[in-house]
């Protein structure tokens, strides 16, 4: 019984070694309420899935990526990696990866799924709703 309690408690600290952090607190809380209509021609990128914008908003930023039809991601463009150097993240001109170009971190865009070992933070995403024609970005 005791050889089994041991096992499975080395099994669970193996397997959280190998989890990244999720905690992107070191980034400053900024309260984000943002609407963007996307028959704005302001916004005409994100009139059709798989295509981003940068908005106003958050601490340095945020990317407004549309997932599908009526689902869309929000990711503040301040790096989790070393917030203090205040490094502002961009979309890979592939449109697959947001990268921070001081770290060489990236995050896939679609989820934010850190993409290499010095993604050691995920990016803060803020919460999205969509009506049909207007994006609610908020946190």
């Amino acid at each position: 019984m005791i050889k089994q309690f041991g096992i499975a408690l080395l099994s669970i600290l193996a397997f959280s070694q190998c989890r990244k952090d999720n905690d992107s607190s070191n980034i400053p809380y900024i309260s984000v309420n943002v609407n963007i209509d996307v028959d704005n021609p302001a916004y005409r990128d994100i009139k059709s899935p798989g295509n981003y914008v940068y908005i106003n908003g958050g601490s340095e930023g945020i990317i407004l990526y549309r997932l599908n039809q009526e689902e869309f991601r929000a990711y503040d463009r301040h790096s989790p990696i070393e917030p203090q150097d205040n490094c502002i993240c961009d979309v890979t001109e592939d449109q697959l990866f947001i990268e921070d170009p001081c770290s060489g971190a990236s995050w896939l865009i679609t989820d934010g799924t850190p993409q290499n070992n010095a993604a050691k933070f995920f990016l803060r995403e803020y919460q999205t709703s969509f009506n049909g024609r207007t994006v609610r970005v908020f946190n």
